[in-house]
């Protein structure tokens, strides 16, 4: 069958793998293997590999065995034909193998005898290397290499590769092998260290678009950009997972592709709706977000499907919020990216994080859930209280000018004894005595402390120095004394007694009684969370450096 070069974008040309099955009459071969590429610069995202693997060729520098690795669908097959065709092309080894001789056109119908593909997934025993190791030393038929293309090569059990081993640190000159995989760290390390790696990178989603729009173009068929964009966005980097949803929506559409009959078909979110569930989630209104989920549920979609989208979302506003949009870690299309960019001004770094964090544990558990929609119910309910999530900087600035405010969280506060601190005549001023411990904490990164600090009243005489704050800072300060401690005592030179009181020189209660003692810590923001988190209790409280019973 001939072949008719296509032109793609830029002038280039973009053929696409015509099979066998195309010859069959009234046979249809899907989309992603009628058009898998077969050259080196059709493998879309990959130039690293492709540019090296063809140096090697043009230097006389090719090795006899490599690793291909990276994520489904990205090319690692395909470049293995390619390198395969390159070697075993009659007007190579070249770099650009003709495409026409009666070699290349065996390998790309997958025909030729001495490109060998080989399934791990069901090749994967001591007898199935025992066997390969019999062909490998019989020359190759009519080409210059006997090529073994070995895929899913983490399924090879260690024994089967122990067998190995010596075969491939030494193998015959008319052999190379290609191990493609997606779980390289399965390798044994005596086998990647017989090899060249190669780790091929996902596909952006620009990348992927424009690959769908091609063949479109080829196929004839009309396609909304904005379709094209949720099936490449739908492909999770991924050019075969995309190539083979397009297909359904062909099937779906009739010839014709548009944005609502993508949404119907693969069922992502669009953006405009991950953009209002997060306006939702920051101006806290609930109802709408469990609106979200009960019409994608609905719909058909999983609850696990509906927390990938809201993962993939969160995550990209956290480093846009963290890094900048033209960091370039979020790949999006530039309007869609001016959205997230404008979103995530409206959340801090920490809410961001808290919500990734959230998320994604919700998704690991929804895999065991009897009834997952319960479960994702439950976390949108914690995702739209993410303003709670207080830092110790904005705690005190709710807090500033208000010393009499209702604590929200105690600790247990220690007694300590007046008589403690020896009387002595002052050393410094007070500003200059708590700016000095200030900048001791900042020195050590206990910027936290350090804040706190410097919203407190007190002085420093002789061996003690007097910290005066509110009910709630006191208690935070109370459960990092020994660190503030530390820094008075680096402050001031000499061991000093630290007291901490309430405003108007109260000093601290006695210490409390043990059920006291105990609620006050539940009350403690980070033990709350342990206790929620494990539905746990305080069953008793130790002083630190304390004894146990």
């Amino acid at each position: 069958m001939s072949r008719r070069p296509e032109h793609g974008p830029a002038g280039g040309v973009f053929r696409g793998n015509i099979v066998a099955e195309e010859r069959n009459a009234g046979g249809y071969t899907v989309i992603a293997r009628r058009y898998r590429p077969t050259t080196f610069e059709e493998v879309v995202g990959q130039e690293h590999v492709a540019q090296t693997l063809q140096n090697a060729i043009r230097d006389k520098r090719v090795g006899h065995a490599y690793i291909f690795t990276g994520s489904r669908g990205v090319g690692k097959t395909s470049m293995a034909r390619i390198f395969a065709r390159a070697l075993n092309c009659e007007k190579g080894p070249t770099p650009e193998p003709c495409g026409t001789c009666e070699i290349c056109r065996a390998t790309i119908d997958g025909t030729d005898p001495d490109i060998v593909e080989i399934d791990a997934a069901s090749h994967n025993l001591v007898d199935d290397i025992r066997t390969l190791r019999e062909g490998i030393r019989y020359a190759p038929l009519r080409a210059r290499f006997k090529v073994y293309i070995m895929d899913e090569a983490h399924r090879v059990t260690p024994q089967a590769f122990d067998a190995f081993l010596k075969t491939l640190e030494e193998p015959p000159p008319h052999v190379k092998f290609i191990f493609a995989t997606t779980e390289v760290g399965k390798l044994p390390e005596t086998i990647q260290s017989r090899c060249q790696r190669f780790d091929f990178r996902r596909v952006t989603v620009a990348d992927v678009q424009k690959r769908l729009r091609q063949v479109c173009d080829r196929e004839k068929v009309k396609a909304e950009d904005g379709a094209l964009a949720l099936l490449a966005r739908a492909g999770r980097g991924s050019m075969r997972d995309a190539q083979s949803l397009l297909d359904q929506a062909i099937s779906f559409g009739g010839g014709s592709i548009t944005e609502k009959g993508v949404l119907d078909l693969v069922g992502v979110l669009p953006r405009e709706t991950l953009l209002a569930i997060f306006d939702h989630v920051r101006a806290r209104e609930l109802a709408p977000v469990l609106k979200a989920l009960d019409g994608s549920v609905s719909s058909g979609r999983d609850p696990g499907d509906f927390m990938d989208d809201l993962v993939e979302h969160a995550r990209a506003l956290m480093l846009i919020r963290a890094a900048g949009k033209d960091a370039g870690l979020v790949d999006e299309a530039p309007d869609a990216l001016e959205r997230l960019t404008k979103q995530a001004a409206g959340f801090s770094v920490d809410e961001l994080a808290g919500a990734v964090s959230l998320l994604a544990d919700v998704k690991r558990r929804l895999r065991d859930a009897s009834d997952p929609r319960i479960v994702a119910e439950v976390a949108l309910v914690k995702l739209t209280r993410l303003a709670d999530l207080a830092t110790i900087e904005e705690l005190v600035k709710r807090l500033e000018g208000a010393p009499g405010a209702r604590p929200t969280a105690a600790a247990p506060v220690v007694a300590r004894s007046a008589a403690a601190a020896a009387p002595a005549a002052p050393i410094a001023a007070a500003e200059a005595g708590l700016a000095a411990i200030s900048r001791a904490l900042r020195e050590t990164g206990d910027t936290d402390l350090a804040v706190t600090l410097d919203k407190a009243q007190g002085e420093a005489a002789g061996n003690a120095v007097v910290i005066r704050v509110n009910e709630v800072l006191r208690g935070y300060l109370e459960l990092n004394r020994p660190r503030l401690e530390a820094a008075v005592e680096r402050a001031m030179g000499r061991k000093t007694t630290l007291r901490i009181e309430l405003p108007g020189g109260a000093a601290a209660p006695p210490a409390a009684a043990p059920a006291s003692e105990k609620k006050n810590i539940e009350l403690d923001p980070a033990v709350k969370k342990v206790l929620d988190r494990f539905d746990g209790r305080v069953t008793h409280v130790e002083e630190p450096g304390a004894p146990r019973a």
